[in-house]
């Protein structure tokens, strides 16, 4: 009967033994799980956060495009007007005297300038 009670004990220190190494095993197990889900939803957080950089252009980019866009309108802007300055220069003739600084512009007539009925550069006496 003593060699009955001492296996029991045995037996049953053995089981609680075990027993402790199963829920150590098992928290353990928790543990790592509950690591491996904060790892797992991280990396899921910085995969979106890579998706949505790859289809959003960046800073660099939009300055560059910016300044592009800013160069071509400059471009077309000169081109513009070398257009009208080279078409004003195709339009225009010599004055007959070839003193152009001098002379009032072509856009307004000539009758415009007189002073009742006088011409330009007239004076009363030429005409008394």
């Amino acid at each position: 009967m003593v060699q009955w009670w001492a296996m029991r004990k045995a037996y049953r220190r053995d089981l609680a033994a075990a027993r402790a190494r199963y829920h150590a095993a098992q928290q353990a197990a928790d543990t790592m799980l509950q690591q491996a889900r904060r790892q797992y939803a991280q990396i899921q957080q910085e995969l979106a956060a890579l998706r949505q950089a790859a289809t959003r252009p960046t800073v660099a980019a939009t300055a560059r495009a910016e300044a592009a866009r800013r160069e071509a309108a400059r471009a077309q802007a000169r081109d513009g007007l070398l257009n009208i300055l080279d078409d004003d220069a195709q339009r225009r003739t010599l004055p007959h005297d070839g003193f152009a600084s001098t002379l009032p512009s072509q856009q307004f007539p000539i009758s415009s300038f007189s002073t009742h009925g006088r011409g330009v550069g007239s004076t009363g006496a030429a005409r008394a």
